[in-house]
């Protein structure tokens, strides 16, 4: 299929396909927002290793899944599941090198957060493949994406560590734009008028998840009531689902979430403590960032008003 927009990110892909050195590209981005399908098709001709986490496996899951991965991918010597994860970025490096090409190659490690499970050494094991063997490379580009916000955050844009300052480029995936979502649409055969394209967008926003599940011949009304309103409708149960699997301890954001739904206009950052309940520190400031991080709130800094005037909005 055709990709649809998103011009600035494949900008940024084309970038590292022609760089001369090698590339660690970080995407993020709220779910359902087509992070995985931009990546899988722009470098589909790139492409030699490409996994996703396994959601709430064990770090045995996870080495098993690699090593299979790895062996369908066309790596003969993938027999056993590797014990560590060094050992299995070490299986990794040794897949490559027996690749005879002198094109990019793109590894792709998708949901990287479900990788990164307790006491498993994950992030140290990645790190050392990036720095020790990677960076003495110019044919690489890897592309680590995740929906789990907080973990991309913490652990990869704001690392303190042996990724510190490490990220060659970032992408940031937001929704369509209005624009976009008119492109998408025509795309699929659905003719709406501009009204109605509107009224859609207003209502779904710019997702591309939820806009690919309009059937042709539905009218916006029809599309709404059947996927918000019926029992078996896809967005029924979305909500609650979506944060559970974006956000740890995620009551906080939706303390965050349905205080600010009360006020159309949004709310200061004390007002926005005081009608949660919740309290002043490090745990709101995150909470408020991730969802800033994820597109679910946004800032607005009113005309000329000092920093304190600064709004928070859904």
């Amino acid at each position: 299929m055709k990709l649809i927009g998103r011009k600035a990110s494949k900008d940024t892909m084309k970038n590292c396909l022609e760089s001369t050195k090698s590339s660690l590209v970080a995407v993020y981005g709220r779910r359902r927002i087509g992070k995985t399908y931009l990546i899988r098709q722009y470098f589909a001709d790139n492409m030699v290793f490409d996994i996703t986490g396994l959601h709430n496996g064990t770090m045995k899951d996870q080495l098993f899944h690699f090593r299979n991965t790895l062996a369908k991918a066309g790596y003969k010597d993938a027999i056993e599941p590797p014990k560590t994860w060094l050992s299995a970025f070490y299986m990794l490096e040794n897949f490559v090198d027996t690749l005879k090409t002198d094109k990019k190659k793109v590894i792709f490690l998708d949901e990287m957060p479900w990788m990164d499970t307790p006491r498993s050494k994950f992030l140290m094991a990645f790190e050392n493949f990036w720095n020790a063997w990677c960076t003495n490379r110019n044919d690489l580009i890897v592309v680590i994406c995740g929906s789990a916000a907080s973990w991309m955050i913490k652990k990869i844009l704001h690392n303190n560590g042996g990724l510190y300052n490490r990220v060659t480029h970032k992408i940031r995936l937001q929704p369509f734009t209005l624009h976009e979502t008119e492109l998408f649409l025509a795309s699929k055969g659905i003719v709406w008028s501009r009204y109605d394209i509107v009224q859609s967008y207003m209502i779904m926003g710019g997702v591309p998840f939820y806009l690919e599940q309009i059937r042709k011949g539905e009218s916006v009304m029809q599309f709404v009531d059947r996927t918000c309103f019926t029992e078996e409708g896809m967005l029924m149960n979305e909500y609650e689902e979506l944060f559970a699997s974006l956000f740890a301890n995620s009551d906080r954001h939706y303390k965050i979430v349905e205080t600010l739904a009360t006020i159309r206009k949004g709310l200061v950052r004390d007002e926005l403590l005081q009608k949660s309940g919740m309290e002043t520190g490090g745990s709101f400031t995150e909470t408020l960032d991730e969802l800033l991080a994820s597109g679910f709130v946004e800032r607005q800094s009113p005309f000329k008003k000092e920093k304190q005037g600064t709004l928070y909005r859904l």
